[in-house]
Parts: structure tokens; C-alpha cells; sequence
């Protein structure tokens, strides 16, 4: 259960919005559960997560904060690629490798960890509004919709505001993507050594693909707590009466 629920694709430079959403699904699991109480925990673990948003806040709950990573993916996934394969080249011509040459892994690395800082720009306020989304009760609801959320978050906070949480996020990409890539790429060229062969199958790229998605994940939950913890702050009851206030545009 744990691996399907962590497992990823081999890595691609598009992504469909349907699993963008599937990935909010699941992640709103995640949230509710990091976010609660340790003293007074509302929910006993993931399935009894489950059965109470289900049963409390229907279906919908579970898609809430959607609208960001839906738009952003495509811009995050460009950037991310992007990045690592100009870094990479970058590290052919400083280490005069051809392209014909397997990079060393450190360099495949090290690309990966840039692509993941990069990311950085779009997922930190992307993750901060999903999160304030998706926390927030039905009982006493602060924000409409995801749009305006990060309307509220700016006209509070400004640019500052939006961009809560940065740090965490940026350690958290910059560090999962440089294991992600690392352990896609190890993986890989492991099974052609075993297998003998340049291309492999994709069967096994599926299986690389999956172990590289558990990696990442393993060595990015305590930065992902953090990030979630640091994120998830009740708005003041000052917050909470200017947010109901109507704009003067």
C-alpha cells in the first residue's frame, strides 16, 4: 500500500491534469493528518481520515486546493526538465564528457537538485494555497475558492505572504529531486549492467520509476511535516474580520 501510494512514473516532460488531481486527493490525506493536533488528533490514521472527510464533508473535500497544482503543474514539470537537462549539459562541457558518455551520477545529481531549487517559484505558492485550502473548515470558511485565497493571502501579507513557507519548500524540492533523479538514474543503469543491454525494458523503467517516487517521498516527509506545520497557522481574529471585509475596488 505504502508504494502505490508514493509510486511515480518514470520521469516525463508533460503530465495529464487528471493526475494532478489524483495527486490533491491524496495529498489532502496527507495534510489533514500532518496538521492535526498530537494531544487531540481528530482522525486515527489514514483510512479513518478518509471515512471522516467522507462522511463530514462529502466527495468535494477531497479535491479542495485543486486549482493551483492543476495550473502549475505543467509550468513546474517544464521548468523542472528544462533545468536538468541544461544543467547536465552545462556539466558535459566543464567535464569535456561527449554526448555519447553516461554522465557520472554526482552531475546527474546535482542537475536534479537544481531543477527541484528552480521549481521552487511556482510549487511554494502553489503548496501554501492548496494547503490553506485545504485545512480550512466547512463550518467557518474563510476563502471562496482557490483564487480567492491567494487574493486575501497578498492583499494581508503581499508578495511575502504568498511566498510563506519557502524555505521548507525549497529544501524540500532541492533535496527530493536531487534523490529522485539519483535514484531513477542508479536504478536504470544498474538493471543495463545486470541486463547487458543499453535500452531496457519498460516494464523495468516502470519498477525505476516507482522506486525512485518511494526514495524521494522517504527522504522528504520530515521537510514535508515541517512545511505543512509552518503553513498551517489559524488566521487571527484580525485576519479572519479583514478577510470578510468587502474590497474598495
Amino acid at each position: 500500500l505504502f508504494f502505490f501510494l508514493m509510486i511515480r512514473r518514470p520521469p516525463r516532460s508533460t503530465q495529464s491534469r487528471s493526475s494532478a488531481a489524483s495527486d490533491v486527493y491524496k495529498r489532502q490525506l496527507k495534510v489533514r493528518l500532518q496538521s492535526q493536533s498530537t494531544e487531540k488528533p481528530i482522525y486515527n490514521g489514514t483510512v479513518d481520515c478518509f471515512k471522516k472527510i467522507l462522511a463530514n464533508e462529502g466527495p468535494y473535500a477531497f479535491y479542495k486546493g485543486t486549482l493551483p497544482p492543476l495550473v502549475g503543474v505543467g509550468a513546474c514539470v517544464a521548468i523542472q526538465f528544462s533545468v536538468l537537462e541544461e544543467v547536465k549539459r552545462l556539466f558535459q562541457k566543464i567535464a569535456n564528457i561527449s554526448e555519447n558518455e553516461k554522465l557520472p551520477l554526482i552531475y546527474v545529481t546535482l542537475s536534479g537538485a537544481a531543477a527541484g531549487f528552480a521549481n521552487t517559484i511556482i510549487s511554494s505558492p502553489a503548496e501554501h494555497i492548496r494547503i490553506r485550502m485545504q485545512v480550512q473548515s466547512q463550518e467557518n470558511r474563510i476563502y471562496r475558492d482557490s483564487l480567492d485565497c491567494a487574493k486575501k493571502i497578498f492583499q494581508q501579507n503581499g508578495i511575502k505572504g504568498i511566498y510563506k513557507g519557502t524555505v521548507p519548500t525549497l529544501l524540500r524540492e532541492t533535496w527530493g529531486y536531487a534523490l529522485y533523479f539519483w535514484s531513477y538514474e542508479a536504478a536504470k543503469r544498474y538493471i543495463q549492467h545486470v541486463q547487458q543491454k543499453e535500452e531496457i525494458s519498460l516494464n523495468a523503467k516502470f519498477w525505476c520509476g516507482g522506486l525512485s517516487g518511494v526514495i524521494l517521498w522517504t527522504g522528504n516527509f520530515p521537510l514535508d511535516v515541517i512545511k505543512t506545520c509552518l503553513l498551517y497557522t489559524s488566521p487571527s481574529p484580525r485576519d479572519r474580520q479583514k478577510s470578510r471585509m468587502p474590497s474598495s475596488a
